[in-house]
C-alpha cells in the first residue's frame, strides 16, 4: 500500500499498544482482541510499540477483519536522518524557541502569543 493510500484511509478507532496485541498473547492482548471482535461494525487500527526490529514480530492472534493497517514503531531502533531536522529553522527562531522553553519551565507565558504566531507562519517546520 502506498503512503498516499494510507493517508486517505479512515478508521473508527486507533489503539496505542505497547508490547501487546497482536504480538503478545494473554492478559491485555486477550482483552483487546475480544474488544475488536465484539465490535465488528467499527474499523480498528493500531500503533504498535515494540522494543526492537531485531526481535520477531509475529502475530499471536488471528486478527479480525476489522483490525487493519497496524503501524509498528520500534522504540530502540536508530532513526536515520538525511540532514539536521532543524536545518530549515533560522538561528533567531531557534533562540526564540529556547527562550520560550526556558520561560515555560518557570510558568512564564509572556511569549505564548509570539510562539503561536511563529508556528502559524510555519517558521518551525522540521525537515528530515
Amino acid at each position: 500500500m502506498s503512503k498516499q493510500e494510507t493517508k486517505e484511509k479512515e478508521y473508527d478507532v486507533c489503539l496505542l499498544l505497547e508490547g501487546t496485541y497482536p504480538f503478545v498473547s494473554g492478559g491485555v492482548s486477550t482483552w483487546i482482541h475480544n474488544l475488536i471482535k465484539g465490535m465488528p461494525e467499527l474499523t480498528f487500527t493500531a500503533v504498535c510499540i515494540l522494543a526492537s526490529s531485531k526481535e520477531k514480530a509475529e502475530y499471536r492472534y488471528e486478527v479480525p477483519e476489522n483490525f487493519v493497517d497496524p503501524q509498528i514503531v520500534y522504540l530502540h531502533d536508530p532513526i536515520e536522518m538525511k540532514r539536521s531536522m532543524f536545518g530549515g529553522i533560522s538561528k533567531d527562531n531557534i533562540e526564540r524557541l529556547r527562550r520560550f522553553h526556558y520561560r515555560l519551565d518557570r510558568n512564564d507565558l509572556k511569549m505564548m502569543k509570539e510562539m503561536v504566531e511563529l508556528f502559524r507562519e510555519n517558521k518551525f517546520l522540521f525537515q528530515n
